[in-house]
């Protein structure tokens, strides 16, 4: 049974971390199976003009469409790292899809990339200090860690970290 992964996007701004006391800086979570990962737009919005249920700036001033359209474009780009995770057989988690989105992706490894790590290392041991059989039995391990990471969460692969 392959477990759906369910994302949500939020926009919000942060009146604590106001520069002035009109305005505050506006705010994405994205949110993927109940983890969430956050990041500043790096704009500002004035405190009384903010739609906190629709995540927009009312009015239809040129400064509140240039920002509804700037955050319509961030939510498209989550919709799109994701897809793009996917298609690429990756792990996706809210982490995943806001570096994918800021292009900090971090030189993480995988559970499946350790596996393989270590099975080929140890196949260049094969005959010197380990027998065939152990590869044999490191290999119907990793896929079994496969198989039950595909029933249980849906995904192929896990970030170490």
């Amino acid at each position: 049974m392959k477990q759906k992964q369910s994302i949500a996007v939020l926009f919000y701004i942060r009146k604590s971390m106001s520069t002035h006391s009109k305005f505050s800086p506006i705010y994405m979570r994205i949110t993927v199976n109940g983890k969430r990962a956050e990041f500043s737009l790096k704009r500002e919005v004035e405190v009384t003009k903010w739609n906190a249920a629709a995540g927009l700036m009312l009015g239809n001033s040129e400064a509140a469409k240039s920002i509804n359209q700037y955050i319509a474009y961030w939510r498209q780009l989550a919709y799109d790292a994701q897809e793009k995770l996917i298609k690429d057989g990756k792990v996706v988690t809210a982490q995943s899809i806001k570096n994918q989105m800021t292009g900090s992706l971090p030189n993480q490894r995988t559970l499946m990339e350790a596996f393989s790590f270590h099975n080929d290392r140890l196949l260049e041991r094969v005959g010197i200090d380990h027998s065939p059989a152990t590869h044999v039995r490191y290999q119907t391990t990793k896929g079994h860690v496969l198989e039950f990471m595909q029933a249980k969460y849906g995904t192929g692969d896990i970030y170490l970290s």
